[in-house]
């Protein structure tokens, strides 16, 4: 079932208020963005959606993103999350500096240099790979960031 914004915007809202409690002072949300006042300051999400591309009989999930170098330079957010627009609990959420490491990584880019702006969150159970790296390349291993709501 798709999700609406809304729906999935207070989906991520709640996980995060449940897995930091004791810091969240204060909430609000407009469209796919959420602020938090918490102990440490402002924090800023900036909320991402996918829809789920698994063929028929597959019971994996495949999502699949674009962002800009301006999300990786010059971020607006301390906090992105890339979730399934089908399916909340297929999430991926970076901070400002674990997105910018992961997309200077060798095998991100493509053979004349530049970046390749583009994420393919592959689920396969428990673990989660970026299988958009450059020909030759393993997948990366990002089941860290899986459903990684801690403040």
């Amino acid at each position: 079932m798709k999700l609406n914004r809304k729906n999935i915007t207070m989906a991520i809202l709640s996980k995060f208020i449940e897995n930091n409690m004791e810091k969240i002072e204060n909430v609000s949300t407009k469209a796919n963005n959420i602020t938090l006042t918490t102990t440490e300051g402002i924090k800023k999400v900036k909320i991402r959606t996918s829809k789920n591309y698994k063929e028929e009989n597959d019971e994996n999930t495949y999502l699949w993103q674009t962002i800009s170098s301006q999300d990786i330079d010059n971020p607006d957010f301390d906090y992105i999350v890339f979730v399934s627009s089908e399916d909340v609990d297929k999430a991926i959420v970076f901070t400002k500096e674990e997105l910018k490491n992961h997309f200077s990584l060798n095998s991100k880019k493509k053979k004349d240099g530049d970046i390749d702006y583009q994420i393919y969150p592959h689920f396969y159970g428990r673990v989660c790979y970026d299988g958009r790296v450059r020909t030759g390349e393993e997948r990366i291993n990002i089941s860290q960031y899986v459903n990684n709501y801690i403040l």
